[in-house]
């Protein structure tokens, strides 16, 4: 999830649920500080605060978007059950079943091919709107990211319903390509972040529970321990001037050895954290401007843009210009 500021058109969206259920919009909108439904953006923290605000008026965390109510306190007990799993693939799958005792429909299935991870999205009923599985990916995703501890980019998704009015908003918030009116449901993202071992204690739980839903609407941050130093230094310093390992160990105080321990602690490689930057970067520049894609490369440090082309392949399974243009 890309943006800085939730788009009006979410935040409608979260109205029209509310005034389903027959909740004052006027208290609702009040208690969540916000002064105007239509006044454009508005920051992820009001809007975690209308989110919360619905979920309590309404007694139920999805709103009334699926076949059964998701109770409050539900996504909390999920996050405890699923924090002491080995892997982020099995936490997963276990936040996937979870969320089908909780919610009936729409559920999720989890299945992998060569480096590939996709989620597929099972729902009996054809009058489901593009808002409630909008709400699926976005409490999924969110916690996945946390519990793997990186931002998790995502290749594609798919909705079978039929597109919103506001289409190109699903785009600019996932930062990937959205297809709408699809056979199947699904999200799709690198298979290599389901191997990454949890290691989230008790009071990271708390924080992330502290923040949530505001937290994940942007996307998860890299903002505990080494991981953080390491990116701070990436953010700061120009692509092309990015020291190596030994190098970065160095600014950092420690040796090389240790800093690549630490990062494989908190399921990371230095390799890793600059791909995800560079795939970050290079996604940015696609969606928020009109650069050739050739420039677009050498801002990232290729040397020839078919390198970029074969980079990015791996990274989405797309071409630049077809991931421009999704």
């Amino acid at each position: 999830m890309s943006s800085t500021f939730i788009s009006n058109a979410f935040v409608s969206e979260a109205l029209d649920c509310a005034r389903r259920g027959n909740v004052d919009i006027s208290a609702l909108l009040q208690k969540a500080q916000i002064q105007s439904p239509s006044g454009g953006q508005i920051s992820p923290e009001a809007f975690g605060r209308l989110w919360l605000g619905i979920a309590e008026a309404m007694n139920d965390e999805f709103f009334g978007n699926a076949a059964r109510a998701m109770r409050p306190g539900s996504f909390t007990l999920m996050a405890h059950s699923v924090r002491s799993a080995p892997t982020v693939e099995i936490a997963l799958r276990r936040a996937l079943r979870f969320l089908k005792v909780a919610l009936d429909e729409p559920y999720g299935t989890l299945s992998m091919s060569k480096d590939s991870a996709q989620i597929t999205l099972h729902d009996s009923t054809s009058e489901r709107s593009a808002f409630a599985y909008r709400t699926y990916w976005v409490i999924l995703h969110g916690l996945t990211c946390w519990l793997a501890d990186a931002r998790i980019p995502l290749h594609s998704l798919s909705f079978t319903c039929a597109p919103p009015w506001h289409e190109k908003d699903y785009h600019q918030f996932f930062g990937a390509p959205v297809e709408f009116a699809a056979p199947m449901g699904a999200l799709r993202f690198d298979a290599r972040y389901l191997k990454r071992p949890v290691n989230r204690n008790e009071a990271a739980l708390k924080r992330f529970l502290r923040a949530a839903p505001g937290s994940f609407l942007i996307g998860y941050k890299f903002d505990e321990g080494v991981v953080s130093m390491v990116m701070k230094v990436l953010k700061a310093t120009e692509l092309t001037d990015w020291p190596t390992l030994p190098e970065l160990a160095k600014q950092l105080d420690m040796s090389a050895a240790t800093l690549r321990r630490q990062l494989l602690q908190q399921g990371h490689s230095y390799r890793s954290l600059k791909a995800d930057l560079k795939r970050e970067r290079a996604q940015t520049l696609l969606r928020e401007t009109h650069l050739p894609v050739s420039e677009i490369s050498h801002r990232l440090g290729y040397a020839e843009p078919s390198a970029f082309f074969r980079a990015f392949r791996l990274w989405t399974n797309q071409t630049p210009e077809a991931w421009r243009k999704g």
